[in-house]
């Protein structure tokens, strides 16, 4: 087959292609770290979870990226110095253009299907008196969520959790099925905090699932909790 190679090619008319494919990298060590050289669509596979884009001062405004991670975990897309850009879930997909090219970071405009510490949407649970070890919170007005838990309607994934307490305080919150209140499936923590956030969860739950909320250790007063999901 014939090849034809040009760095560049304007036109001044209308260019139509009935099909377009790119070549793709394949990125699987943990962390990956893209060059200007790096072609347009990047899959994060094997126990990849992390990848740095390239030096923005070494690319063009308007230059893109397609990233899809299958690595069935979530994963993290940086800035070309390790700053955090977007977090991507299983099976999610994120598009980006470079806006601005004068700093090595640049300016990047993007958007992601499915799951993403963005999160679909939320659920909140609290408890209105100190709350020990042991203590559930409450989702439903007077009722403790071991005994009216949240139901699951769709496949889902906990991306991130927010808890917040009326006095500095220091203990941790778990985030239990039902069919197990022992293990949890996402915990977070306050040490001697009035407020904390994580997003480095990737919790999957399904149809028919159960959620429980307890405090697992310390004395929390007056705590409030945010589940973040997204859809997957």
């Amino acid at each position: 087959m014939a090849k034809f190679y040009n760095q560049n090619i304007y036109s001044e008319n209308l260019l139509e292609t009935r099909a377009f494919r790119s070549e793709n990298l394949y990125i699987t060590d943990a962390t990956g770290y893209l060059t200007s050289s790096a072609p347009y669509f990047i899959t994060l596979d094997g126990t990849n979870r992390s990848v740095n884009l390239p030096d923005a001062t070494s690319l063009s405004k308007g230059h893109q990226y397609y990233i899809a991670n299958t690595t069935g975990n979530l994963g993290y897309l940086n800035t070309s110095d390790g700053t955090a850009l977007i977090s991507l879930g299983a099976s999610s997909r994120s598009h980006l253009f470079l806006k601005d090219n004068t700093s090595s970071k640049g300016s990047w405009i993007y958007e992601s299907s499915a799951a993403s510490a963005l999160a679909s949407y939320s659920i909140f649970g609290q408890y209105n008196a100190n709350a020990s070890s042991g203590r559930y919170l409450q989702i439903y007005l007077n009722e403790d969520t071991n005994s009216a838990p949240y139901i699951i309607v769709a496949p889902l994934a906990i991306v991130a959790l927010s808890l917040g307490c009326f006095a500095a305080s220091t203990g941790t919150v778990g985030v239990f099925k039902t069919t197990d209140l022992v293990n949890p499936i996402a915990s977070i923590s306050v040490s001697n905090q009035t407020a904390n956030t994580i997003d480095n969860i990737y919790a999957i739950l399904i149809k028919n699932d159960q959620i429980a909320l307890r405090v697992t250790s310390g004395t929390i007063s007056k705590p409030y909790l945010t589940v973040y999901m997204a859809g997957i």
